[in-house]
């Protein structure tokens, strides 16, 4: 029977270390703001046309006038931008004399722990910046607004006016950007009546309305349901529309080359089939379970929530803006980041502050659809 081996044994014998895993980065949606600006200005304005309607020439007589044409109109929103800071401070001594990952026992490098100790600090703050980044793309998708607040900052409301049908008579016009259907009350039906979940629901028929909505201003890149909503959407996929149901296209060929890599990528991002649309267009559909920890009470959400179904566009309309660092330091210039360093010279005490100011916007939200489903 062999003898287990003391841990300072065991140092002489490991070369490494097996990492824990990690987790991975939940930065999906957020890649539909890849465009990036920088301003010097106070405020950032965002245009946007309403009352968009496709008009048809009239017929006029050679004696008559010619109606005068119209451009459409259009509304301007003047963003301010929201700071964010994390901040970070250097190890204590017990923290960084005690052994680390990957050293060998008995063996303490206390300049190197602390070195590492502000690594990891570092790490952390831009992974809770890339969250944040996530959290605003997904409320702006998925509402069409973002309140940036805390107790540490005055709250800041982002709204971009994604139009919002609210009456079975519009819904019926098939043009439906955003809608609860839990709460709609179809023309000649009760509230509710078309929700998923209800006998009277049609997920299949209600994805079509959803990505012709998208469709008409834009492409449709993907559809991201929540999980519950997909599963209703294959019940009824499987049950009513069986030839639908086969109409995956090469799926071992979408599976190896374009699944997997998003997989390896994004958090809990799962391809589940491509859908025609009825006219030989093909959609992707993903359900996205990423989720994020509250700052102060650590409670776990996801940032699409129970019910949702979200059609995504092309990404050239969504935008990020830096705005001026707040600190004469950093010249008060626009940047994505600036690292405030300053030290205790008697204690030795190292502290440093990462500042951000930014705001997060999109240009035609009418070209994403949301609906609340279940």
């Amino acid at each position: 029977m062999s003898e287990f081996l003391s841990p300072y044994q065991m140092g002489k014998v490991l070369d490494g270390v097996i990492p824990a895993n990690r987790i991975a980065r939940p930065n999906f949606l957020q890649t539909w703001f890849s465009r990036v600006e920088y301003k010097s200005t106070e405020t950032v304005n965002f245009d946007r046309e309403f009352q968009a309607k496709n008009t048809v020439a009239m017929y006029v007589a050679p004696s008559i006038d010619a109606p005068i044409m119209q451009l459409q109109g259009y509304g301007t929103q003047e963003l301010r931008f929201a700071y964010v800071k994390e901040g970070l401070t250097s190890p204590d001594w017990e923290e960084i004399n005690q052994r680390a990952i990957g050293n060998d026992f008995g063996n303490v490098d206390v300049m190197a722990n602390w070195v590492e100790n502000i690594r990891k600090k570092l790490a952390y703050t831009e992974f809770n910046f890339e969250n944040l980044f996530e959290l605003n793309a997904a409320n702006i998708l998925t509402t069409g607004t973002h309140t940036a607040t805390s107790a540490l900052h005055p709250s800041v409301l982002y709204d971009f006016g994604r139009t919002k049908v609210t009456t079975g008579v519009d819904f019926a016009k098939g043009y439906v950007p955003e809608v609860n259907l839990t709460t709609l009350t179809p023309t000649g039906g009760s509230a509710g009546s078309r929700a998923w979940s209800a006998v009277g629901g049609t997920p299949y028929k209600d994805l079509i309305v959803a990505c012709n909505t998208v469709r008409r201003r834009n492409n449709v890149t993907a559809v991201i349901l929540s999980n519950n909503a997909w599963d209703a959407l294959e019940a009824d996929i499987t049950k009513n529309y069986a030839t639908a149901a086969t109409l995956t296209l090469a799926v071992d060929n979408r599976i190896a080359l374009h699944v997997l890599p998003i997989v390896e990528k994004y958090q809990d991002l799962n391809f589940r089939r491509s859908l025609n649309l009825g006219d030989g267009t093909m959609v992707d559909i993903f359900t996205y379970g990423a989720i994020y920890h509250d700052r102060l009470t650590g409670v776990e959400t996801n940032y699409i929530g129970d019910g949702k179904m979200l059609v995504l566009p092309s990404k050239e309309s969504g935008i990020k803006v830096y705005g001026r660092i707040m600190h004469p330091d950093a010249g008060f210039a626009p940047l994505p980041r600036y690292v405030n360093t300053w030290k205790d010279v008697k204690s030795g005490k190292q502290e440093s502050e990462i500042h951000m100011n930014y705001l997060m916007g999109h240009t035609d939200i009418n070209s994403v659809a949301c609906w609340t489903v279940m």
